[in-house]
């Protein structure tokens, strides 16, 4: 889980740096291309973490319930974890 939660968060950091670049240069496409690709890695990523959670919880926390918690309590999640 710590792992999974890593590459999240390195994806999340590659999000946020192309977001930057493309909101100083929104017409161009290759930003656009390569935000789509680093979104939907992200996007790949975020949900590995919720259904592991999901795994280490036997159930216990459902889908919906991990995906808030990875949304609104990430840090929080991340430190149960180190």
């Amino acid at each position: 889980m710590k792992e999974l939660l890593q590459e999240l968060e390195l994806a999340t950091a590659k999000i946020n740096k192309l977001d930057e670049a493309w909101d100083a240069d929104p017409m161009n496409e290759d930003l656009e291309k390569a935000w789509d690709k680093a979104y939907k890695a992200e996007h790949e990523i975020f949900m590995k973490c919720a259904t592991k959670l999901v795994e280490i919880t036997n159930g216990q926390i459902d889908l919906p319930t991990a995906t808030t918690m990875l949304r609104a309590k990430r840090e929080e999640v991340t430190r149960i974890f180190s």
